[in-house]
């Protein structure tokens, strides 16, 4: 890669917007503004809005992960650590952003054909119409997929996460969710059934989180409705990831009796 060093969060800035760099890579104390700061104001400038941020801290309380998450970054890394780690780390980040940067569209259109299904079908008709799908899902890409759809047609943001025997899946709209999503996910999913942190609440379940970013804390009648609403959606997500891992693994005891059957034959 070609490195463009910087000393402080202005110089940051506008270095960023002359050079467009693919990649930027953000310490948290910086002299003057701190790395939040930068961070928030390249998220809020057109021209630097969409290039990912990876944060480098001392600190890994979760307070100061959401912090980063808050502010727009992609990742999270502590100190100390090894070149492999951030190099790895890199290469994820921008072949991830190469890939969601292609799904924009889609994603943008499939949140615009959500919008228009909630203001004619209401919030109660959205759950319902969320829940039908489920019933449609045989694997936990699709259910991971089906829940996030389902959150779009309330107008949120955010990632899920299906956790079974065999795998441990984190999504957002856009496709496979940041490191700095899963980190906070997985922190989240330790706490209590409901957790809310200013406009960022999660539901977690035995077997699924749900994080939401944009929750609408200015309305707290809506709000506390969309929190009920979705409690439901995950439990009733909780209940499909059961029965997709049920029938997996009814799946793999047949194909072994066939295979003992074989061998006795």
């Amino acid at each position: 890669y070609q490195v463009i060093p910087v000393e402080s969060g202005e110089d940051a800035i506008v270095t960023a917007q002359s050079e467009l760099p693919d990649l930027i890579i953000l310490d948290v104390k910086l002299p003057g503004m701190d790395g939040y700061a930068t961070c928030g104001a390249l998220k809020t400038t057109d021209a630097t809005a969409n290039i990912p941020v990876i944060f480098v801290s001392a600190q890994d309380q979760l307070g100061h992960r959401l912090h980063g998450y808050e502010v727009g970054g992609e990742d999270y890394i502590t100190k100390p650590f090894s070149p492999q780690e951030l190099d790895a780390k890199v290469a994820h980040l921008l072949k991830m952003v190469s890939e969601r940067t292609s799904l924009k569209l889609q994603a943008d259109y499939a949140t615009s054909t959500a919008m228009t299904a909630m203001s004619s079908i209401g919030e109660m008709g959205a759950l319902l119409e969320a829940l039908k799908s489920f019933n449609a899902c045989t694997d936990y890409k699709s259910l991971a997929d089906a829940i996030l759809n389902g959150l779009a047609a309330y107008g949120l943001q955010g990632a899920v996460q299906i956790r079974s025997s065999d795998i441990k899946l984190t999504r957002n709209l856009q496709g496979d969710a940041s490191p700095l999503e899963t980190s906070v996910i997985n922190h989240m999913a330790t706490m209590d059934r409901i957790t809310q942190f200013k406009t960022n609440m999660s539901i977690s379940y035995p077997l699924v989180s749900l994080l939401v970013n944009n929750m609408p804390v200015a309305d707290a009648d809506r709000c506390g409705r969309l929190r009920d609403h979705l409690a439901i959606l995950i439990e009733g997500a909780n209940v499909r990831v059961q029965s997709i891992s049920d029938a997996i693994e009814s799946s793999r005891r047949g194909e072994a009796i066939q295979r003992a059957a074989a061998r006795i034959s």
